[in-house]
This record gives C-alpha cells, structure tokens and sequence, in this order.
C-alpha cells in the first residue's frame, strides 16, 4: 500500500475532482483509495491548516506530481476509461510513444496526476 498526502486548496474541491469527476478514486473515511488495481491511498491536507502545516512545515501550496501504472505488463489489455473522461468533460494530456500510453491531468490546485498503461491500451 502507498500513502500519499497532497496540498489541497480546498479538501472539497480535490475530493470531488478525483473521486466524482476522474472516478479513478473512492471516497473512504475521509481518504481518496484508488479504484484501479494500484494500491493507493492519498490523504489531503488543506492549505491554512495547522494539519498542513505540521505536515509540510508552511502553509503555502505544495506542488505534487505522481503517476500510477495500471493495467499491468500483460500485453494489450483495454483500459476503458476514455468515454468516462470526456462525458465529466476532463482535460487531460494524453501521450502514445514506445514507453506507452499516458494521460496526464491537473487538478484544481494545481498538482500534477498521471495514468500510464505500458502494455495496455487505454480507450
């Protein structure tokens, strides 16, 4: 299991964006889980907070960048997950080269998550 704590302008706001508008996440007990095989939990911190603070040590907005791999190194499995995005009307960068197939996105504080699917292909 991974834990990763972020710097959330508002915990509203990063709650809805991962769990309701991407959907790659749950809401549980207060933490965003993954719901794409990876064992991923994060955490949101509020930017103001004493939380915050005691966690990042200021209170101004700490930028993070993470990406998960999904879809394991079988060979083209499909991912559909691209209709879903473009009905919640989510931007995203998507990349196809070699290493495989990427999608990246910004959530609404800024911090930078990405999809990568190395043997698969994310529709």
């Amino acid at each position: 299991m991974v834990y990763l704590t972020l710097s959330v302008g508002s915990i509203d706001s990063a709650m809805e964006y991962y769990a309701d508008k991407l959907g790659f996440f749950d809401r549980v007990a207060g933490r965003l889980m993954c719901n794409l095989g990876v064992d991923l939990i994060l955490d949101l911190e509020e930017i103001g907070s004493e939380r915050h603070f005691n966690y990042f040590g200021q209170n101004k907005h700490v930028v993070s960048k993470f990406r998960i791999h999904i879809g394991g190194d079988l060979p083209e499995v499909s991912i559909p997950i691209l209709d879903y995005l473009n009905r919640n009307s989510v931007e995203y960068k998507e990349t196809i080269n070699i290493a495989g197939h990427f999608l990246e996105f910004i959530d609404p504080s800024g911090n930078s998550f990405g999809v990568h699917a190395h043997n698969s292909v994310i529709e």
